[in-house]
């Protein structure tokens, strides 16, 4: 699924304040540890930077669950970002259940 500008713009504004706030987690996935490894940043590092997404930056969604014999199952949507981030290629997706408070929001991938 494809979203508007609009669309991309509301979900950007819902997820700030979150990822500048206590909204918000990064995931310690293997490829996101072995990035930030790899950098040699942390994780308030990887918080500028999701914060500083644009409508330009957008790729897909939002998404559902691509995984769905996941207990308990996802009721949110993922939503795919590609951005330059310090010579590297990123590959950003962060997922978001807003459908009831208090809203969910967390970085499931930021790695090349």
């Amino acid at each position: 699924m494809s979203a508007t500008k609009s669309e991309i713009s509301a979900f950007l504004a819902k997820l700030n304040p979150l990822v500048a706030g206590d909204g918000f987690r990064i995931l310690d996935t293997p490829k996101n540890m072995a990035f930030l490894t790899e950098s040699g940043l942390n994780k308030a590092a990887i918080k500028e930077e999701l914060l500083e997404l644009k409508v330009r930056d957008y790729s897909r969604g939002p998404l559902p669950d691509d995984k769905p014999d996941r207990n308990p199952p996802l009721t949110g949507a993922f939503w795919i970002f590609k951005r330059e981030f310090m010579g590297w290629d990123m590959y950003i997706k962060i997922y978001m259940e807003d459908a009831k408070a208090p809203i969910i929001a967390q970085c499931w991938s930021f790695h090349p």
